[in-house]
């Protein structure tokens, strides 16, 4: 597998431009970029453009024979991929979408990986989710989105374990919840899954604010190579912690470092604070795409 391009050299391609954030797009930008920009200005996007681009600064072109093979089912469309989201993400959620096939899954990874999800159509689900179920429910919700085949082991959500491998790791494992609807759409996928969290009691659990050079600390730590060991250098903060509270890290395309986002996260990382999660499970809302 071969490393991650540079957006600017995108540019200097045939492909078609992908809109990326904090750098300047190259001309009018297209209705299939547009339509996942929000009229607010708050953008959860890293990149957006169609999957042939997308592929090409993943390094993975190879996967555009699925596109011109009238035999398989994906085609040429546009995709946003979320800011915070690890590499290849966007082929992970193809692969969940059955749009590619695990002999294509073989040769990117050593092992076929399930990522978090992604939403399409986003603001036609937005304003129905918004309309329909969260403006009756009053405040104080926190959501999780995810895919349909990850809903199937729910039960595994509220047991942490300390690995190497999880998916879902800025702040270590656990449960990741957000407040921003926006961002939990981005990750469930258009026909994924919302489970909306309201009125978490916190109080009894030791809530710890990541903010400056802890929330640095952290991120860099379970974003970081391949640990060994793992268990046992678990960082102090972590380990005392039920709940950890911070910025989701977003890419930062220049300095290729991370950064605090615009959103925020709640992660439980201890049982206790599954299970505060588990007792504040409101709702469940499965995405239609269909409709």
């Amino acid at each position: 597998m071969r490393d991650a391009r540079d957006i600017l050299d995108l540019y200097a391609t045939d492909y078609q431009p992908v809109w990326a954030a904090g750098i300047e797009f190259p001309g009018v930008i297209p209705e299939g970029i547009s339509q996942y920009l929000y009229e607010d200005g708050k953008q959860v996007s890293l990149f957006i453009g169609p999957l042939s681009s997308l592929f090409w600064l993943e390094g993975v072109e190879e996967l555009e024979e699925l596109i011109r093979d009238p035999a398989y089912v994906l085609t040429d469309e546009y995709r946003s991929i979320p800011q915070g989201s690890p590499r290849l993400w966007i082929v992970s959620i193809l692969f969940e979408e059955g749009k590619i096939p695990a002999t294509f899954m073989d040769k990117i990874y050593e092992e076929p990986t399930k990522l978090k999800g992604k939403k399409n159509n986003r603001d036609e689900n937005y304003v129905d989710l918004m309309n329909t179920f969260i403006n009756s429910l009053g405040g104080n919700l926190l959501y999780k989105g995810l895919s349909r085949p990850s809903i199937v082991s729910l039960a595994s959500l509220f047991a942490p374990l300390v690995s190497s491998n999880t998916l879902q790791n800025e702040f270590g494992p656990g449960l990741y919840a957000t407040s921003s609807l926006k961002y939990a759409l981005d990750y469930a996928g258009p026909d994924g899954v919302i489970l909306i969290f309201k009125d978490v009691d916190f109080r009894p659990l030791v809530k710890t604010d990541l903010a400056g050079e802890d929330w640095r600390t952290t991120v860099d730590y379970w974003t970081g190579a391949t640990i060994s060991n793992v268990s046992e250098r678990v960082p102090a903060l972590w380990e005392r912690s039920d709940i950890l509270q911070g910025q989701i890290s977003v890419k930062d395309l220049r300095s290729k470092q991370r950064v605090p986002g615009p959103d925020s996260q709640v992660v439980g990382v201890s049982y206790a604070g599954l299970n505060a999660f588990a007792s504040a499970l409101h709702m469940i809302i499965w995405l239609d795409s269909s409709r």
